[in-house]
């Protein structure tokens, strides 16, 4: 009873302040999206993912391989398609609190239904994925809601994998960042996760701090698109395979190395 009743006060005390914190930044960005001030709305979501490291206790080492220069200035970095491995459900609070700029997140459709959240995510021009019955979608509703955040001057952020990894490996990518970065000839700027699916194990709600198994992000090369190079005059299907199988040799040999 004892133990049951610790590990409800370890959640209340950890998860209470995370609900309270995107309840804030929720309401104000979707405020600030109806009014139209879209410096707030834009920004709402870095503010969110500090705020709830901070109330998680989550600092997450940096790191960079020697080619990766952009991840100096992220500040001012260009518009492209950023994306990420998915080992745990905290990924996106700790890239978001990184992203000093107007990201936009393609996530599942089903989260666009959820009251609070799904109003914010619509607000704020986020881009819904579509699967099932509905996949087909993503050719128009998709790709429209895409063009707009581009058009806005937002850089996409994918989980290639499609989906979090429940045993912290990496899984084959799915094509739609690569797709949409031949597409608009948009750079690509890869971001390595590690120690989250620690951090926050798999059917647990308990943040593990673990010092043998830190949070640690690491900013890989960025990757040209195809279209820009001299092998511009391939097809699109060939380029964007491609630029996929580039992105997944790069991240192998990253975990490779770790």
């Amino acid at each position: 009873m004892h133990k049951r009743l610790q590990a409800a006060w370890v959640i209340l005390t950890t998860w209470g302040p995370c609900l309270l914190i995107t309840m804030l930044f929720g309401s104000l960005g979707t405020l600030a999206a109806l009014l139209r001030i879209k410096s707030v709305a834009r920004r709402s979501i870095h503010w969110w993912g500090i705020w709830n490291c901070w109330a998680l206790q989550i600092k997450p080492e940096l790191s960079r391989s020697p080619q990766a220069h952009w991840a100096d200035h992220l500040a001012k970095l260009k518009q492209g398609v950023m994306i990420a491995n998915h080992a745990s459900n905290l990924d996106i609070i700790i890239i978001a609190a990184l992203a000093p700029f107007d990201i936009r997140i393609l996530a599942k459709h089903s989260l666009f239904k959820i009251p609070c959240l799904g109003w914010y995510l619509s607000a704020c021009g986020h881009i819904p994925v579509y699967r099932g019955a509905q996949k087909h979608l993503n050719e128009t509703k998709g790709r429209q809601a895409i063009q707009k955040a581009l058009d806005e001057g937002a850089t996409l952020f994918f989980f290639p994998e499609g989906t979090r990894s429940k045993d912290g490996q990496l899984k084959p990518f799915k094509s739609g960042a690569f797709i949409a970065a031949e597409q608009h000839q948009l750079i690509t700027y890869p971001i390595v996760v590690s120690g989250t699916s620690q951090l926050l194990r798999s059917g647990s709600r308990l943040i593990h701090h673990d010092p043998l198994s830190p949070c640690a992000i690491h900013f890989l090369p960025e990757l040209e698109s195809i279209q820009n190079s001299v092998e511009e005059n391939l097809d699109f299907k060939v380029r964007v395979q491609m630029a996929k199988e580039r992105a997944e040799q790069l991240y192998q040999e990253s975990f490779t190395q770790d």
